[in-house]
């Protein structure tokens, strides 16, 4: 296993003062029927902000350039938090 499959990105995704979750399926092997944040593993030779752009947009279709995400918390090595934000 590799440093990179260790790596987490999530992404806050707030618009008209709402912020977007999902919800897990209720067959879903972690936290099923919750919600959650978009994210998701790095993937090899991926950066964080990207990793981040791509997990938001497998989950909801959503496209979010790079440029338009905030790094807002790193919770650990491991894994970073963005933040997409139009006001």
């Amino acid at each position: 296993m590799n440093n990179n499959s260790q790596k987490n990105a999530t992404v806050a995704v707030i618009y008209d003062n709402k912020i977007l979750l999902l919800k897990r399926g209720e067959t879903s092997p972690w936290m099923p029927n919750k919600y959650c944040l978009p994210g998701g593993g790095v993937e090899k030779d991926e950066t964080l902000i990207h990793a981040a752009c791509r997990e938001l947009y497998e989950e909801t279709k959503i496209i979010i350039p790079p440029k338009f995400m905030k790094s807002v918390d790193v919770v650990s090595h491991f894994s970073q938090f963005f933040v997409m934000q139009k006001e």
